[in-house]
């Protein structure tokens, strides 16, 4: 193992989670590789962008590093914009050789497209609407911070049904973060809550609002004349139980 300390990159164009396709130069979208620790000249360094639709990934084949410091990489227009309306990330990978195993860096996700006045909508079933890993989720300019699971279980419908996020409290922290990007105008969303919880929207102008007491399942609308920024959910620490959210309705600016 080289012991490397590999953050996310940037990506030129991604504003709080959202990718513009019709703001993405002919030259594509520019790939920032940070200088690492532990970065040395003759290593090798590749690049990926995982799609929801695995046909529309794209690779970077791996490139011998020539002088220290950040790396600049490019995934041209039409690889880019093939992706719209769908959730991605990228990430970059270091090896000591170009055969030998590589170590991945921690990925940077986001979403490409959005349509302005149009609402979005995500029941989670159609897994071209989002990508998820180990602490996040992005679907439709919506970025999830948390223990993130897809789980099927008993439903509660309408509001939970079929696949839905899942933050276990018993085995996890004691909240759920949303961010939306600043393309996004408001959200509505199932909730199912096994126990007393907190939550609250966060407006671009910097207010909050507390929403009603939550239990069971619902559905939480933030002020559709209000730009809704997040919401957070949250329970009294060493209180166990499970946060479901379900069939989310984003609406564009």
């Amino acid at each position: 193992m080289l012991e490397l300390d590999l953050t996310a990159p940037s990506v030129s164009g991604v504003i709080d989670g959202f990718l513009d396709p019709e703001q993405v130069p002919a030259a594509g979208i520019a790939i920032t590789v940070p200088h690492y620790t532990n970065m040395e000249v003759g290593q090798w360094l590749s690049a990926r962008l995982t799609s929801a639709d695995p046909a529309s990934s794209y690779d970077i084949p791996p490139q011998e590093i020539a002088a220290l410091g950040a790396v600049i990489l490019n995934i041209p227009k039409n690889d880019v914009i093939k992706n719209q309306d769908q959730a991605v990330s990228l990430s970059y990978s270091v090896s000591r050789t170009r055969e030998a195993l590589a170590e991945t860096s921690k990925s940077l996700p986001f979403f490409v497209g959005g349509h302005q006045g149009s609402t979005w909508s995500c029941d989670f079933e159609d897994t071209s609407q989002y990508h998820f890993g180990i602490d996040y989720l992005v679907a439709g300019g919506l970025l999830l911070e948390g223990t993130i699971n897809m789980e099927m279980g008993q439903d509660f419908p309408p509001v939970i049904t079929g696949r839905r996020v899942v933050e276990d409290y018993s085995t996890s922290n004691n909240r759920i973060k949303g961010i939306l990007s600043d393309r996004m105008m408001s959200v509505t969303m199932g909730i199912y809550v096994s126990t007393e919880c907190n939550g609250w929207f966060v407006y671009r102008e910097g207010a909050n609002e507390r929403m009603p007491t939550i239990g069971g399942a619902q559905w939480v609308s933030s002020n559709p004349n209000r730009q809704c920024k997040g919401f957070e959910f949250g329970v009294p620490n060493g209180t166990s139980g499970v946060v479901m959210l379900d069939n989310l309705q984003i609406t564009y600016k």
